[in-house]
């Protein structure tokens, strides 16, 4: 499997500048194989693709840059074009319906393209594509000053796109729509309001109309249950998203569900650990075990179904390992929650996981 993997500038002098890297997962043992740095380019803290062969990377840079790549099919990176994000520090980026969403954290803000960006526009110096600005505030005075937009996911099955904002304890809520300037989006107010405090960074979606929330503040999983047909949320539960260690910071990350629908996996920075729970698809949420990711400060992770040979029947989970610069590649039992690491390489520095699958 290729996977691509985001950074972040690195933490020495001698380090490899910043970029978006390749590589392939081995099955049998969890390597990350054949890394190699495909585009040089500033702070590419998150990337994805769409369903037309592109790639599209923010870059969380004081002015945030919004990119777009073509990938071929020996999975190099060419150049498309490239847009400002009209805010400062965009850490999220997808694609949803022919547009691209960016998510100024800094700024609290949203960033609306539409695709394809263009080769020139960047060296115009005009503005294109539409920001929404978030409001709102919190009680944790050193974070949440203002809105801090943080992630951004499509409701599946709808038009609605949800925005988590850690800075004003929301999921904001918009629709795919026209634009001033081709598709964009719509501002449709909140979807749900999480307690005050909570910081939500992540969302998960899973079968039964459900989504499950990392507050990063409040080391919790909210669970929601989601009306498609208005694209609202409504908060119906909540569980620690690990087990607190005396001494040690606990700050959720990443949050994602099973291909299958019955595990959410969380990150955990901190403890660094990746907290497995089980899911009912009722709501029910039962943590089975937390696993040590092998490095330090879990930014992101993908779980990216099961190993093969000594591995067969474990799910292969890879960890980007901030603040040790490593690539982590777990084996995790989903029956368990149990899990250990089988592999890792270094990586400066390591800020998203992006499998092709």
């Amino acid at each position: 499997m290729r996977i691509y993997f985001g950074t972040y500038p690195s933490h020495g002098d001698d380090g490899e500048p910043e970029g978006i890297w390749q590589g392939t997962l081995n099955r049998n043992n969890g390597a990350i194989e054949g890394l190699v740095r495909e585009v040089e380019i500033s702070s590419p803290s998150f990337v994805t693709l769409d369903e037309q062969g592109s790639l599209y990377a923010v870059s969380e840079d004081e002015e945030g840059t919004l990119t777009q790549f073509s990938v071929t099919e020996n999975g190099t990176l060419e150049f498309v074009g490239s847009a400002s994000t009209q805010g400062r520090h965009p850490c999220h980026v997808i694609e949803s319906s022919g547009v691209v969403v960016a998510t100024n954290y800094s700024s609290g803000s949203v960033f609306a393209h539409s695709t394809p960006l263009s080769a020139n526009q960047a060296s115009q110096g005009e503005p294109t594509g539409e920001l929404f600005q978030q409001f709102g505030t919190g009680p944790v005075a050193d974070r949440q000053e203002g809105p801090h937009a943080h992630f951004a996911a499509q409701v599946p099955g709808t038009q609605y796109v949800w925005v988590a904002d850690l800075g004003a304890d929301t999921v904001f809520k918009y629709q795919v729509a026209p634009g001033p300037r081709g598709r964009s989006l719509k501002s449709l107010g909140s979807a749900v309001t999480l307690p005050a405090g909570s910081g939500p960074r992540h969302i998960a979606f899973g079968p039964g109309d459900l989504a499950y929330v990392a507050g990063e503040l409040d080391p919790q999983i909210f669970v929601i249950k989601v009306d498609q047909a208005t694209g609202n949320g409504a908060l119906i539960g909540q569980v620690p998203a690990g087990t607190p260690v005396e001494g040690k910071p606990n700050y959720p990350s990443h949050i994602e569900v099973s291909e299958d629908g019955t595990r959410l996996f969380t990150a955990v920075r901190g403890t660094d650990t990746l907290s497995v729970h089980a899911l009912d698809g009722q709501g029910g949420v039962e943590l089975l075990g937390e696993v040590p990711v092998g490095g330090a400060w879990p930014r992101h992770f993908r779980a990216l179904g099961a190993g093969e040979g000594e591995l067969a029947g474990l799910e292969l989970v890879v960890v980007a390992n901030q603040n040790s610069a490593t690539l982590d590649t777990l084996a995790v039992d989903l029956n368990k929650g149990s899990g250990r690491v089988v592999s890792s390489s270094p990586l400066e520095v390591a800020a998203c996981v992006l499998p092709v699958k």
